[in-house]
């Protein structure tokens, strides 16, 4: 009887068959990705335990030396200082108080500046403010003084001496008038008879003008003012005894500059300058001169202080100070 063999064929046809070279490639592979998973694993646990050892590798170890660290020298030299073998290095190193000394010497007191050369001009903190005096408005009428000119007549330097109140002015321009229309109508020749005028008025009838006697001008007066302003009160610096109260209004250039500043404040202030006098002091400083303006006629410090408060609160600078 036949037998038959079912194995026959299973390995399929010859050229299909994996190559030897091919088994070879894949067992190198094989062997080469164990190999680099067990370098890994080792590599890791290696890392895992020196963490947990906090290896301290890398830090610098000193060994100590025999004998002690600092020594002190035999001759040490240098130089003796100036307060080497005083009373207080005595006590601290014999443990007790020595003799009083012979000689006693106390260390000077420091400069202090002088309130003039501090810098800038500060407001005085401390010192309370003053009401100030109520000024002149327009609708006040001001008593009109005349300045005196020279005229022989004496009715005229009677009248020149007196205050024009806004009264007599207009008694004395209603007076000028009539006496101006009877002189026009009675001396004036060109003016036509009373019957030419009987059908109105031909030409108006005009006072004569002011005698030039009488017209001063604004410039002359404000010039005249500006004159007794700086001619006024003054008195020397070097006349002042030490330890006056002043006041320091500024520092100018010339004594003329700084006499027409006084005439300027007193002008504007003139509640405040009624009772002071000028002061023009000359100080030099850093190879220059100054002149410094400061008002003179204060009781105390505080009289002082006051002044400079109300003028400050004016826009002003003031600084009180002092006579050394």
């Amino acid at each position: 009887m036949t037998e038959w063999d079912y194995n026959a064929g299973k390995e399929g046809p010859p050229d299909l068959a994996r190559p030897e070279r091919s088994r070879q490639a894949t067992k190198v592979v094989q062997i080469i990705a164990g190999i680099s998973s067990l370098w890994l694993t080792v590599g890791m646990g290696y890392w895992a335990i020196d963490l947990a050892r906090r290896d301290v590798s890398g830090v610098t170890v000193v060994k100590a030396l025999v004998g002690p660290m600092r020594l002190v020298p035999d001759n040490p030299g240098g130089d003796v200082i100036g307060y080497q073998g005083l009373s207080v290095n005595e006590i601290a190193a014999k443990k007790g108080a020595t003799d009083l000394p012979d000689k006693v010497t106390l260390a000077p007191s420091s400069i202090d500046l002088s309130s003039e050369d501090a810098p800038g001009l500060t407001p005085a903190q401390s010192a309370p403010l003053i009401s100030l005096p109520q000024t002149q408005t327009k609708s006040q009428p001001r008593p009109l003084t005349v300045p005196p000119v020279a005229s022989k007549d004496p009715s005229y330097m009677d009248m020149a001496s007196e205050d024009f109140s806004p009264k007599i002015i207009q008694t004395s321009i209603e007076e000028a008038l009539s006496i101006a229309i009877a002189n026009s109508s009675l001396d004036d020749p060109s003016m036509p008879p009373e019957g030419a005028m009987q059908g109105g008025q031909e030409r108006s009838i005009r006072p004569k003008p002011r005698p030039l006697a009488l017209m001063v001008p604004q410039s002359d007066i404000r010039q005249n003012d500006a004159v007794a302003g700086i001619s006024g009160r003054e008195i020397s610096y070097d006349d002042i005894a030490i330890g006056t109260r002043l006041v320091q209004l500024g520092s100018f250039s010339t004594p003329e500059v700084a006499r027409l500043e006084w005439v300027r404040l007193s002008a504007k202030f003139d509640q405040f300058f009624a009772d002071k006098v000028r002061v023009v002091q000359r100080a030099p400083v850093d190879n220059k001169i100054y002149f410094r303006l400061r008002a003179h006629g204060f009781i105390d410090a505080e009289d002082s202080k006051r002044f400079c408060a109300a003028m400050q609160a004016e826009g002003a600078a003031c600084i009180p100070a002092i006579k050394r």
